[in-house]
C-alpha cells in the first residue's frame, strides 16, 4: 500500500486496523507490523489506528505500548477514562472509525488474483479519482 501510495504522489496516510483488531489481533501484533512498514523506507509518512472495537483492556494496552491513535467504541464503558489516559500521552482515542478505503468490503472487487484491480482501486481513491466515496477505476479487461 504505502508503495502505491508513494506512486500516487500523496503527502501521507493513515492506516486503519481491520475493526476490533486490537482485542482479537492483539496490540503487539499491530506495533510489530507498523514497525516493520516504518522501517521499509518508502518513503510515504504515515500514521496508523489500531480499532480496540468495545476492548477496554485492549485500549488500555495499547495505549501503555505507545499507540498514539486508537479506535474504541463509543458504546464501551469507561470510554472516558480511556479517552484522558491516551490524552494524558498526546494520543487520541476515537469513539468511531474514521471513513476509510476498504479492500475488505465483499462484492468491492471482482475476483483478481494478481491484485491488479485492487492496487489500481487504491491508486484511484489515494489520488482523489472517486464518486461517493467509491474510487473510479476502468474495469479489468475481459471481465
Amino acid at each position: 500500500m504505502l508503495a502505491v501510495a508513494a506512486h500516487a504522489e500523496v503527502e501521507g496516510v493513515l492506516l486503519l486496523s481491520p475493526p476490533g483488531a486490537g482485542a482479537f489481533m492483539g496490540v503487539p501484533w499491530w506495533r510489530a507490523m507498523m514497525a516493520v512498514l516504518a522501517a521499509g523506507q518508502s518513503g510515504v509518512p504515515f500514521d496508523h489506528v489500531l480499532d480496540c472495537g468495545h476492548d477496554v483492556a485492549a485500549a488500555l494496552e495499547a495505549i501503555r505500548a505507545g499507540q498514539r491513535l486508537l479506535v474504541l467504541d463509543h458504546a464501551a464503558a469507561q470510554e472516558d477514562t480511556v479517552r484522558r489516559r491516551a490524552e494524558a500521552r498526546n494520543g487520541v482515542c476515537l469513539s468511531a472509525r474514521p471513513a476509510a478505503f476498504d479492500l475488505a468490503v465483499p462484492g468491492r472487487l471482482p475476483p483478481d488474483p494478481a491484485g491488479s484491480y485492487a492496487m489500481r482501486s487504491l491508486a484511484a481513491f489515494l489520488s482523489g479519482r472517486r464518486r461517493g466515496g467509491v474510487a473510479v477505476v476502468p474495469p479489468l479487461r475481459g471481465r
